[in-house]
């Protein structure tokens, strides 16, 4: 699997996680009301997936 490859999994994987943290009071499933810590972390861990895919699309197709 190359770089290349690589990010272009991370990029929506992180993308979806983000979403799901953003979406999941919309399901009802929060424990807390607003937006909780859980939803924070995912948040933050779907953007670091998505930007470090994003960066390893940009680099050449050199093995991982």
């Amino acid at each position: 699997m190359t770089k290349r490859m690589l990010g272009a999994v991370l990029v929506p994987l992180g993308i979806a996680l983000a979403l799901v943290a953003l979406g999941i009071d919309l399901l009802g499933a929060g424990r807390w009301g607003g937006f909780g810590p859980v939803q924070i972390i995912g948040l933050v861990v779907g953007l670091a997936l998505a930007v470090a895919g994003g960066i390893l699309v940009r680099t050449n197709g050199r093995p991982a």
